[in-house]
């Protein structure tokens, strides 16, 4: 898990703008597990555990167009290694 957050978290802050990025993970029921990524702005005065346990959503195409936008920063940050 730790290597997968180390190789996702400058992605997330870059595209998202994020002071920093939060990772959850759970392990429920079945042997498989969710990695959660959870960025926070600068300008948030709640942080931590308060921050994380807050109802943020977004809309399905908001989650589509930050996918795409992290792939492409993958892609270009692939391409200059």
């Amino acid at each position: 898990m730790h290597i997968l957050f180390l190789e996702k978290a400058p992605a997330i802050k870059e595209v998202t703008e994020a002071e920093r990025v939060y990772s959850l993970v759970t392990i429920d029921g079945v042997p498989h597990f969710h990695a959660h990524f959870i960025p926070r702005k600068s300008d948030c005065s709640t942080k931590g555990i308060d921050f994380i346990k807050q109802d943020g959503t977004c809309s399905e195409i908001d989650a589509i167009n930050l996918a795409r936008k992290l792939n492409l920063f993958s892609t270009q940050l692939k391409r200059t290694i």
